[in-house]
């Protein structure tokens, strides 16, 4: 039984996700989207299949759902009775989704 919560308690350790930075992100995507589409419907198809491309890759290459950005990226939120099964905040270096929202915005500005 400590073994467990040992197990427990040190992912949770792990974990350096915030509501908040998630819920800024997927607002900032959503809100580009909005924008985009209001401004070009041919523009907001490329960024959609930008963002489909980005998904598909980033789901050939790890368990996303262990990822709390992935779940901002798509727009669902957390279930907190699965809480415990995100690891990590954000995919590293190049498959960071925040840097992709971010590249995003400044290529739409």
């Amino acid at each position: 039984m400590e073994s467990g919560l040992k197990a427990t308690l040190e992912q949770e350790s792990k974990k350096v996700y915030s509501p908040e930075k998630n819920a800024k992100f997927s607002n900032l995507l959503n809100t580009l989207r909005l924008k985009v589409m209001r401004e070009s419907l041919e523009d907001s198809g490329k960024l959609e299949g930008k963002i489909v491309l980005f998904n598909a890759k980033l789901r050939g290459k790890y368990n996303v759902m262990q990822y709390a950005m992935m779940h901002a990226f798509m727009g669902s939120g957390i279930d907190p009775n699965r809480e415990l099964e995100i690891l990590y905040d954000d995919f590293p270096g190049d498959d960071s989704v925040e840097k992709f929202i971010n590249d995003l915005i400044e290529e739409y500005k």
